[in-house]
């Protein structure tokens, strides 16, 4: 059997700028790369401590129909998830940065605890801590 291992996360983004930013200043991610990968459609590629996110301002193939994204829990790829060691302070962290909360703080089970919240374009990010 193969060997599978985690790739990327890519995202669609309408403002390149701003999503970029907002990967910046809420969770530290660094920009590795932006770059015109096809005629009219720029992609981006954000580091995240080891976790790779590619942005991109054109959908693939490029004359694909615009669709809205959806910050409401549906069917698909429905959110990504980001652990952190410090729950509390990155609570604290986000709210100073000014974070949307889709959820807010809550214990999902015994010792683990999660929030929600929102990325430019309706991107749902989940946050745990254990």
């Amino acid at each position: 059997m193969p060997s599978y291992r985690y790739a990327h996360v890519h995202i669609n983004v309408v403002d390149m700028d701003t999503s970029i930013a907002f990967y910046q200043h809420m969770f530290g991610a660094k920009l590795l790369s932006r770059a015109e990968n096809l005629p009219g459609r720029t992609s981006a590629a954000l580091d995240l401590n080891g976790m790779r996110i590619i942005l991109s301002d054109k959908l693939y193939p490029l004359d694909a129909p615009i669709l809205p994204g959806c910050v409401e829990p549906h069917l698909g790829l429905e959110h990504f998830a980001l652990m952190v060691d410090d729950f509390d302070a990155a609570m604290a962290d986000l709210r100073a940065k000014g974070a949307e909360f889709l959820m807010e703080p809550h214990e999902f089970r015994p010792g683990s605890w999660i929030a929600f919240v929102k990325a430019p374009d309706d991107v749902r990010i989940e946050i745990v801590g254990q």
